[in-house]
């Protein structure tokens, strides 16, 4: 059902949109496995980390999408070398 309802919802919003899913504790992957035959992207991660440490996912969640993450790496400036003169003797 999960599928069916983000479909209808990015064709709705007009938008293709990507899933994060956080296995925690025991998890079942009937939701990734109903995804794997649409256009979503699908990413899964499987905590294994004390609960403690949970809410350090939360960065991970709200990033953008690779795409946006693409662009801030092809938008960072490269580092240039300082052009030498060659002397000739």
């Amino acid at each position: 059902m999960f599928a069916a309802a983000l479909k209808s919802y990015g064709e709705t919003m007009s938008i293709t949109p990507s899933v994060i899913i956080v296995n925690v504790g025991n998890h079942s992957d009937a939701v990734e496995r109903s995804l794997k035959g649409t256009d979503v992207e699908v990413d899964t991660f499987t905590f294994k980390g004390d609960y403690y440490s949970l809410p350090n996912l939360i960065p991970l969640l709200c990033s953008g999408t690779r795409m946006e993450l693409l662009m801030d790496i092809m938008s960072y400036e490269l580092p240039h070398r300082e052009e030498r003169k060659l002397v000739t003797v």
